[in-house]
């Protein structure tokens, strides 16, 4: 176990305290992360993304998450707010990645 957190935290990069989190949101349900820099959301349904997207104009949008948690290096962590069904699927996906969940 130790080997496992040595090698993430070496893979890791460092954040000062005053640093806002680089976020993506998966599933177009916000939550509290409003206060930090939204960067992409994703959704499938166009209906939730619309409203997200005209409040983060600079997010990327998409409606796949492969390409959420997949190619933009400079998301830090993952909202997922899926049902329960996909949500496991999506937080392997964006853990293989290095990005929190």
């Amino acid at each position: 176990m130790a080997a496992g957190v040595w090698a993430f935290t070496s893979i890791a990069e460092p954040k000062s305290a005053n640093d806002k989190l680089n976020i993506a949101i998966i599933g177009a349900g916000m939550g509290s992360v409003g206060d930090e820099n939204i960067v992409a959301i994703c959704d499938i349904d166009e209906n939730y993304t619309g409203p997200n997207f005209e409040k983060y104009p600079n997010a990327l949008c998409w409606s796949d998450y492969r390409r959420t948690v997949g190619k933009p290096n400079d998301i830090d962590a993952v909202v997922i707010s899926t049902p329960d069904h996909s949500y496991a699927i999506i937080s392997i996906a964006a853990i293989r990645r290095v990005k929190h969940v």
